[in-house]
């Protein structure tokens, strides 16, 4: 079994006819990627289980990802102008191989926060809603 760093995974925005790396991110986080279920409980069953079955929805989930936040770069300005004029916007997530394992999604929302602490540089904190299904490495 292949192990991959974690030192080099790029996170990229499709800006501009191309995709382009979001600079200075420090964390990637995806959650809540999953099948979606019907949940049954018939009367007549010999058993107190309840059954779960695929309803053949997917719940794409969400992804965070933290950054040190520079509000000059071009990258974290595109960002934020996605916050304030809603867009569906194309992201992927290169993995430390190289292109040949990246992970492709597209956000149907978008959130931002800042966080400023006398210790430590300015953070910025991004939340993206998955729409749609997302492309998963193979």
């Amino acid at each position: 079994m292949a192990y991959l760093l974690s030192k080099g995974t790029i996170l990229e925005q499709y800006i501009a006819s191309s995709f382009v790396a979001v600079a200075q991110v420090e964390s990637v986080s995806f959650s809540g990627a999953q099948s979606e279920t019907m949940e049954l409980r018939p009367l007549d069953a010999s058993t107190a289980g309840v059954i779960h079955i695929p309803n053949g929805w997917v719940e794409g989930g969400s992804v965070t990802f933290n950054l040190i936040y520079d509000a000059a770069l071009s990258g974290h300005q595109s960002i934020t102008d996605v916050v304030n004029a809603p867009a569906t916007t194309n992201w992927r997530l290169k993995h430390t191989d190289g292109a040949t394992t990246a992970t492709t999604f597209t956000s149907g929302g978008i959130g931002f926060g800042e966080e400023i602490n006398a210790t430590t540089a300015v953070r910025g904190s991004v939340t993206l809603k998955v729409t749609g299904l997302v492309t998963w490495p193979t």
